[in-house]
Order: structure tokens, then sequence, then C-alpha cells
């Protein structure tokens, strides 16, 4: 009778314990998870649709027009037009791509997507308005150089017609054909770093590109995403693709304030929209429970303290930066007071809360393995510069006992005046942090109007890609710059 007692106890501790991983693990975002999603953002009509390697889940009910959809099946269409061109050795043709060509040996001589979409960071000089999106480039020399593939891909494989009619059931449907078309695209012959990628990729998921005109990369914990989003005055578009899990989900719905993936200068970053970090932390984290920022300082300071050692910790810190800057938006200082002594309590060395709701001048987010990427600014006057830069520092133990031990950056970031090419700024090696602890260092400058490119290279190892060890306690890797 004991024995059969402790068996019946046991079936139920394990029964508790499935049901609560169930609950709490979900890597395949459900119908009903999106649902509940927008829902509690006071979202009631919105398409869906997510695919993966078995399965189509889709919701078509929210039919209106939309003025994003030449614009936006357009952007995410530039890359296979330009990786077909490349196929058919057509692309050097173009005298601009020449022109760099001839600056410097690029793949003997075999021009790959990676070389033209960093045409403006290498070379700014010979890109007319090289501080606008990489689009505005690639739609210019789609349009001059292939209108014939243009038309040939619109026409005969989109079956998209002159003057086509736009609605948010139809954006979604064409934009599901386009990431599948997408998926199929090979010309590099790279093999992928991460090992949960079983087949060929094309060039954009294998190296660190920023941007493939209207697709950004993100890469978090050995996950490549890349993911696009636009906006105008009614309606928000999102599309994720998990390039590992072969999944892609793409949203729409009526545009809202607080929800878009980007600031309020229009830099890219996935991680302020709430929507897509509770999409990426359901896909991602295998223990994923919804943490409840309504409950008291200390039971909040209990939970989030639980995912201190997860590598997705970052994730649950742009959650709690995006509390704060509802809080603050809606004025309720009572719980904007409480959620701000929790993030300095345990995130001490992410940005300063003050900064969460300042979009930066420029920033180079996120910074992976072996990244190098320049973005660009322009001051029109003398101003006040307030630099944020993380990085990691390592310790150097001299062979020669005659010479001090040194300490220095793992990577390597810094600011150059286009004009002069003279560095301006980098950072200075300090004692205030410990070797052992990566945060946010903050620097105070005055630049002369002009304009500035600001560089970041990172080696193979510890970075947001993938941490070494336990991941730091920052929501970013990289710099940001600010105008005060």
């Amino acid at each position: 009778m004991k024995k059969q007692i402790l068996s019946l106890i046991l079936f139920m501790l394990i029964y508790i314990y499935i049901v609560t991983c169930t609950a709490c693990s979900n890597r395949s975002p459900s119908t009903d998870h999106i649902e509940a999603l927008l829902k509690e953002y006071g979202i009631k009509k919105y398409n869906y649709f997510i695919t993966d390697d078995n399965t189509t889940l889709t919701k078509n009910n929210f039919n209106e027009t939309t003025n994003l959809g030449e614009k936006w099946i357009e952007t995410l269409s530039l890359p296979l037009i330009l990786t077909k061109e490349i196929r058919n050795e057509h692309i050097n043709e173009d005298s601009l791509l020449r022109c760099y060509m001839s600056i410097r040996s690029i793949n003997k001589e075999k021009l790959l997507i990676k070389d033209i979409i960093r045409i403006p960071e290498n070379q700014p000089s010979i890109l007319p308005l090289y501080n606008e999106n990489i689009s505005f480039y690639m739609k210019h020399l789609i349009h001059r150089q292939f209108p014939e593939a243009y038309n040939d891909f619109y026409k005969n494989t989109l079956k998209i017609e002159e003057k086509h009619s736009w609605n948010t059931k139809n954006i979604l449907t064409t934009t599901k054909y386009i990431s599948s078309y997408f998926d199929e695209q090979n010309i590099t012959e790279y093999m992928p770093i991460g090992k949960d990628i079983p087949n060929l990729f094309p060039t954009w998921y294998v190296e660190n590109i920023y941007q493939l005109a209207g697709w950004y990369t993100f890469r978090l914990n050995k996950h490549v995403v890349l993911w696009s989003s636009m906006s105008d005055e009614s309606q928000t578009l999102l599309c994720i693709k998990f390039i590992d899990l072969r999944k892609t989900i793409a949203i729409i719905y009526p545009n809202k304030e607080g929800l878009s993936p980007f600031d309020s200068n229009g830099n890219p970053d996935l991680l302020l929209s709430p929507i897509a970090l509770d999409i990426l932390k359901n896909t991602f984290e295998p223990n994923y429970c919804k943490i409840d920022f309504n409950q008291s300082k200390e039971k909040l300071c209990l939970q989030l303290k639980e995912k201190r050692k997860s590598p997705y910790i970052a994730l649950y810190i742009k959650e709690l930066q995006s509390h704060i800057r509802l809080a603050s938006r809606i004025n309720n200082h009572n719980e904007y007071q409480k959620l701000k002594e929790v993030y300095d309590t345990l995130f001490p060395h992410s940005l300063p809360c003050d900064y969460l709701k300042v979009s930066p001048l420029t920033a180079i987010n996120y910074v992976s393995d072996r990244m190098n990427a320049s973005r660009y600014f322009i001051l029109n006057e003398e101003s006040n510069i307030t630099i944020f830069h993380s990085n990691q520092r390592c310790k150097y133990i001299a062979k020669d006992k005659s010479t001090n031990d040194s300490i220095v950056f793992a990577d390597k970031c810094w600011i150059i005046k286009e004009q002069s090419q003279e560095i301006i700024w980098k950072p200075a090696m300090t004692n205030n942090i410990p070797v052992q602890i990566i945060g946010v260092e903050k620097y105070d400058t005055i630049l002369a109007p002009g304009k500035y490119i600001v560089h970041y290279e990172s080696d193979g190892k510890h970075s947001f890609e993938s941490w070494l060890s336990f991941p730091p306690l920052i929501d970013d890797y990289g710099i940001r710059i600010y105008k005060k």
C-alpha cells in the first residue's frame, strides 16, 4: 500500500512538472500565443502567418487597404533580383560597382552581395546620398541597370501587375511567397558557423551584414535572425525569419505607439518592439515564462534574478526597459520609480535609465563575432556628444618579468572625421571596471561640425552572438552616440 501511494505521488509530481514546463516552454509560437500577445497590447485587427518546415498557420480576417504594399514588397524583393543578376554575372556591368572593384580585390574578383552592401561603409564618397537607407542604392541600381529582370520578377514570379490593389490580406500572402523564395537562394557556397544550420545559405545569413536592402540581421546565442518592418500612418508590418530554426513569422496590424522596432530617429532596433521581444523569447527560451511586471518590487526582483544566467538575459533586460518607457510615457510615476529601482539594482552595468527614452544619434548594436561595421552621422554645429561603449577587457601576462602585464580591449571601436580620415576619438583604458566585468562606459566629448564615421571591429569570440560563459548583465554590446 505504501509503495502504491509513493508511486502515485511520484506520478503526480512528474505530471505537474510536465504541465508546468509545457505552460512555460513553447519553442514555436502558436496561434494562441500570437493572439494573446496582440490582445495584451489592445490590438483587435491583425493578420499573421507562421511557417516552418512542416506547417503553416495563418489568420486573414483583417482585410483593409494599405499603402505599404508596393514599397514593402519591392524592398523584400531587391536582394532576390540582385542574387539572380550576380548569378548571371551581370552585376559587374554597373559603372559604380566597377569603380568599387578597382579600389580593392574582392573575393578573387568574384563580387558577392556582401561587397555591394558594404560600399557605403568602405567608400561613402562614391555613393550619392550615402547616409540614406541602403535600399535607395539597391532600388536605383536595379531600376537603372536591370529593368527587364525587375519587371519579369514582378509580373511572372509574383504575379503583380501595374496599379496592383494592395490590402492587408494579399500583402502577407506575397510576403510569405517571397520569404520561401528567399530561402532558396544560395550564391556563396559558404557553410554557416552555427552547427544547427543544416544547409548552405546565402552570404547575408553568414556574414555579419547589418542590412541587406530592407532586411536587417540580428544574431543572439548562435541564432541567426533576419527581420524587416515598415509602418505608415495606419498600419505596421513586422516580419521575423529564424534562419537556423527555419521559421518565419509575419504580422500586420494597425499602427500603435511604442510597438515599432525603430527609434524616433528611424534607427532600426528589433528589441525596441515589445511584440518582437515576446516572439523572440517564446521561440528561443526553452523555459520561457512570462514576467509579471505588475507585481511588487521584491517579487519582480526575484523573478528577474532567476533569469540572470539565461543566455537570453538581454531580452529580459530589454523587456524591463520597454515597461520603464511605457510608465514614463503614460506618466505613471509610482510604476516608473519601482521599475527604475529594479533596473538600477539588478542591471547597473547597462545603459543608464535616463537614456532609455532618448534615441541615439547613431549606434552599432548587438555586436556579433567577426563584425566589421561602420555608421555615419553628421553634425551641423559644434555639439556636446555622449558616447556609451561596452567591451571586454583582456589581461595579457607579460612573458618578460621586467615588463608589466597589460590590459587591452578585446574589440575595437573608434570615430574618424570623414574628410581627414583622422581618428578623433577612441576609448581610453580606465580602472573603473574590473577585467571580468563587461559594462557600459560613458564618455563626454565635444565635436566640431562635419561628417563622422564610427567603426566597430570584433574578434571571433565572446560577443552578443555567443558569450563564452554566462552572458554579462547588459542590454546591448557595442557603441551608442547621443547628442546632448
